[in-house]
């Protein structure tokens, strides 16, 4: 099977740790700071296997070392890059600007991927993968790593867990949301209090799915298992649970102790304690103590009447099920969650999952899978070749204006301005396709037509505007949109004002003059005057003298040539251009968008 360069490329870097024994030492040294103390469990389960990726994640791309006083990649970045082969030293970048958060799914294209939304630090985030739109769902919680692979999209982490719990949800956007209030800049979660705030202090309590449990009389239990269901359901209630919710998470960890067994369990009692810890009064460290022996009470115990748990429980109905979260350890090649798959996903999942009970090797269960789901490795991993998602340029711009509103507050000419820009380019599906071409196309052809620029000033303020949002992409982005911009906005800081007061004097800006073609204005020496070259020859200019002398040679205007003057309708700054459709938002010489029927912003 054939790994993910990122994935590659963190494999290196951990193999530059290895071979340097201090760090080596440190690395091991640190796993009592991230975990707590040394995790249970095999450490082939998946579970472990995870919870090891993100220690290695947080020691390598976060945590200072007492040798050098940097994270190891900084330290091993010379080191990795010479011996980097051509693929992997694409993705240094992505390594370098990997990033941890707390992230809500928002829309998921089937088969493409999806975005995310940064809870904290309120960034967009486009993922580009399928296998995680299959699995994911709007509304899942996601806490982890994310990787930029170029194209302004990302890549999930493998160990990246994922919750699907409504009310966890709606507690994480009120804290959170808390947290930012009077905050200022971007807010960051880094990987320790990721791990701290949905693992515990044991990297043992990651979180799976809960299917299939069943009806279970508590009454038919064996003595020790009814002792400590009455021991739960008391401290429960004592933190504050209602009764009936109380019995509902019991039967819940019951029927699931059941159905995985004494060794497992890990997932469901996670879960629970996340529930507790978020929603409650509990005492947690004697719930957690209490539900690990109920845990494998439950599991071991055996009716005293066989008819008190059938040999095949049929699953709760998903709208029937106790009050709990369905959570999942999200690796990007996982289980995706049954009810929203097809029927052929259903088949290949089940498939994928009775080999894995069986112990079969995760590699080939996972290339079946993907021969199943009709997955193309190559097509995944080309960091080249990612999907456009369309409306990109418009989520960056939410970005700006919520990150820039923390320093100050965003007024409404600027919201309008950028608001109008991300119409313009909802083409575009991402965010390096944006270009100087874009942004002078906006200025001087979008923006004219539209009456966003009605005279020098608005045109001097539009211009700012573009010019610090440019500025941010670049710094935020790490794409170079403001130094290709650069040249271009200083002509058009010299010219877009004195057009914009010349249409001021025409009366048309913003007014429909139908589609006349654009000419550049030249001078006749002979004539002493401005005109324009037509299909009738050449014509000097008509227009009102306080727009005549705004206009210079080298500027474009919309002029009526069917008479023996250039009738001047509308002037533009010299830089005008319509941009190539293969660029970006086809523009008419009327300025419309293709696929805008009515020609009208709405605000």
């Amino acid at each position: 099977m054939t790994h993910h360069p990122i994935e590659r490329g963190v494999e290196l870097l951990r193999e530059l740790v290895a071979d340097d024994p201090q760090l080596e030492a440190e690395l091991l040294a640190s796993r009592v700071e991230f975990f707590g103390r040394e995790p249970a469990g095999d450490p082939e389960s998946p579970e472990r296997v995870l919870a090891e990726r993100r220690h290695a994640e947080w020691f390598l791309f976060e945590r200072s070392t007492r040798r050098d006083g940097e994270p190891p990649w900084q330290v091993l970045q010379e080191q990795w890059e010479a011996r980097a082969d051509g693929e992997l030293a694409s993705i240094a970048s992505a390594l370098m600007h990997s990033r941890t958060g707390v992230f809500e799914v928002g829309d998921v294209e089937p088969g493409v991927g999806l975005w995310l939304h940064d809870l904290l630090g309120h960034g967009v985030f486009a993922v580009h993968e399928a296998e995680a739109s299959a699995q994911l769902r709007t509304g899942d919680v996601l806490a982890g790593r994310i990787f930029p692979c170029g194209d302004s999209q990302f890549r999930l982490s493998p160990a990246m867990a994922c919750f699907r719990n409504q009310r966890l949800l709606e507690a994480l956007r009120s804290d959170l949301g808390s947290l930012r209030t009077g905050r200022r800049g971007t807010l960051r979660v880094a990987q320790l209090e990721i791990e701290r705030m949905f693992f515990g202090r044991s990297s043992t309590q990651s979180l799976e799915p809960t299917e299939g449990v069943g009806d279970y009389d508590s009454a038919e239990a064996p003595s020790s298992e009814r002792q400590l269901t009455a021991e739960l359901l008391e401290v429960l209630v004592e933190g504050g649970v209602e009764r009936e919710r109380a019995e509902a998470w019991v039967e819940s960890l019951r029927g699931a102790a059941k159905a995985a067994g004494p060794a497992a369990g890990t997932s469901l009692r996670g879960d629970l304690l996340d529930q507790l810890a978020f929603e409650t009064q509990v005492d947690l460290d004697r719930a957690r103590a209490i539900i690990g022996e109920a845990w494998i009470a439950f599991a071991e115990a055996v009716p005293e009447s066989a008819e008190a748990m059938p040999e095949s429980a049929e699953a709760v109905p998903e709208n029937e099920q106790p009050d709990q979260a369905t959570t999942n350890e999200v690796e990007t090649k996982s289980r995706p969650p049954k009810s929203g798959a097809s029927a052929a996903v259903a088949r290949a999942l089940e498939n994928f999952d009775r080999g894995r009970a069986a112990g079969q090797d995760l590699d080939q269960l996972f290339d079946a899978l993907e021969g199943e789901l009709g997955l193309d490795d190559e097509d995944e991993h080309d960091l080249e070749s990612a999907p456009d998602f369309p409306g990109v340029i418009a989520a960056v711009i939410e970005e700006y204006l919520w990150e820039t509103s923390q320093e100050s507050p965003v007024s409404d000419h600027d919201r309008r301005t950028l608001d109008a820009l991300g119409r313009y380019a909802r083409a575009l599906g991402v965010l390096e396709d944006l270009g100087p071409e874009h942004l002078t196309s906006f200025a001087t052809l979008f923006a004219t037509e539209r009456g966003l620029i009605p005279d020098g000033a608005a045109a001097r303020k539009l211009l700012s505007t573009l010019e610090r949002f440019a500025r941010w992409v670049e710094e935020a982005h790490h794409s170079p949109l403001w130094t290709s911009f650069e040249r271009r906005y200083k002509d058009l800081v010299e010219t877009l004002p004195r057009t914009a007061d010349a249409n001021q004097a025409l009366g048309s800006g913003g007014v429909d003059v139908g589609s006349p073609e654009r000419h550049p204005v030249e001078e006749d020496l002979s004539l002493e005057c401005l005109g324009l070259r037509s299909d009738n020859g050449w014509l000097p200019l008509e227009a009102p003298s306080a727009a005549l002398k705004r206009i210079r040679v080298g500027d474009q205007v919309a002029a009526d040539t069917s008479g023996d003057a250039a009738r001047v309708l509308r002037v533009y700054a010299p830089a005008t251009v319509a941009v190539d459709p293969a660029s970006g938002p086809t523009v008419s010489s009327d300025g419309a968008e293709n696929g805008d029927d009515d020609g009208e912003l709405d605000y």
